[in-house]
């Protein structure tokens, strides 16, 4: 088994990209690159230096027209391909992961086996009261998912240096217990799912905890080259990276720049 270098893992993550980018046009499916992919484009023209890894996010509306064309079968990828997530049946998480089963992984998730592309529905948040609604999904109900899984949840307490932090964590573990995994992921996606899109001003990325940024900046669509080829994200990317990551522009402090650490290598190496 020959494990692949940062940049080969990441020629693979963009030709998967290209490959995302083309079933979403082709489909009529809206998307933004997301997180520090769309920080990656505006700031590098391409990945971080020191990330590896890719996420895309959608309004719900069009995440729950794919997630319905995926269990439909009306769609085409190459063979190696695959769309896989909890509302799918065939993963644990409750969002979508665009992977490559021609590429194997080692990373920190216990679950991923195959090379990934993260995709988030984005819900809305409503006008008033939104930072409850934020505090029970992300801080209550995607606790309890961090304690469904062995590794995850002794990974969570060991990078957890906050007493009260992995004090809280240990009581729902407790409470929860008699919870599957199942019932916690259908709670998270019920509870993101609960207000509606042209009723709210905010939408975030709930069931994995990103950060509310307003609902008009996906109103419109830019292109952006990312390594080399054109992606599409949100026009106003100025007010989302704010909302995310304050004055973008600024590289963070050396000891900050971490990647997922993911060890990469092809299926094939193994035959």
């Amino acid at each position: 088994m020959e494990l692949l270098d940062e940049n080969e893992i990441k020629a693979e993550l963009v030709g998967m990209m290209e490959e995302l980018h083309s079933f979403f046009v082709e489909n009529h499916l809206d998307y933004s690159i997301d997180a520090g992919t769309l920080l990656g484009a505006v700031r590098h023209g391409g990945f971080i230096p020191w990330d590896d890894d890719i996420d895309v996010g959608m309004l719900r509306s069009d995440y729950d027209n794919l997630v319905s064309m995926i269990k439909s079968g009306t769609y085409r990828l190459k063979s190696n391909y695959e769309f896989i997530g909890y509302e799918l049946g065939n993963d644990e998480r409750p969002f979508l992961k665009f992977i490559n089963k021609d590429i194997n992984v080692e990373g920190n998730d216990e679950f991923d086996r195959f090379l990934w592309i993260d995709i988030f529905p984005f819900d809305a948040m409503p006008n008033h009261f939104s930072w409850f609604h934020e505090q029970f999904i992300c801080r209550f109900l995607l606790n309890i998912a961090v304690t469904k899984h062995c590794d995850s949840y002794l990974r969570y307490m060991k990078e957890q240096r906050s007493i009260f932090k992995r004090t809280y964590t240990r009581m729902l573990k407790g409470l929860f217990f008699w919870c599957s995994s199942s019932r916690v992921n259908q709670w998270i996606i019920n509870s993101a799912k609960r207000f509606r899109l042209d009723k709210c001003n905010r939408v975030g990325d709930m069931t994995c905890g990103g950060v509310p940024v307003p609902r008009r900046i996906f109103d419109e669509y830019s292109d952006y080259s990312f390594e080399h080829i054109l992606v599409k994200g949100v026009k106003d990317f100025d007010t989302y990276l704010k909302a995310n990551y304050g004055e973008y522009m600024i590289l963070p402090p050396e000891e900050k720049r971490r990647n997922h650490g993911t060890k990469a290598w092809r299926t094939r190496d193994e035959e």
